[in-house]
């Protein structure tokens, strides 16, 4: 039996995709969510462009509105600052990778 490598994704799916789908299945503008959850037009907008991270709070809310388990968009949110990192960290390691491609490897094994 062989092993095979799971490849990540190389991106991040925040939860305002989630929420923002809902919306547009059911018709629902941001000015509207926003009076739903008892927040800003702008808190919801930066919830949607994941400029702010989701809380509990905000989850059970959103959950008590669309219906979604909160516990799921929770595991979202924490998979997608996962992502995010791991996105951030494979960045930085590409630059270094650049960097170590200059280095004369022959002339050093030599």
């Amino acid at each position: 039996m062989s092993v095979q490598a799971t490849r990540l994704p190389n991106y991040a799916v925040p939860v305002g995709d989630w929420i923002d789908e809902w919306m547009e299945d059911e018709g629902v503008n941001a000015a509207e969510l926003a009076r739903r959850l008892g927040v800003s037009r702008k808190h919801v907008s930066e919830l949607l462009r994941a400029k702010v991270a989701l809380t509990e709070e905000m989850a059970i809310k959103l959950s008590r509105v669309t219906g979604i388990d909160g516990d799921w968009l929770m595991r979202l949110e924490a998979l997608y600052r996962e992502d995010k990192a791991r996105l951030a960290r494979e960045a930085e390691l590409a630059k270094g990778y650049d960097v170590v491609k200059r280095f004369p490897l022959t002339q050093i094994r030599e």
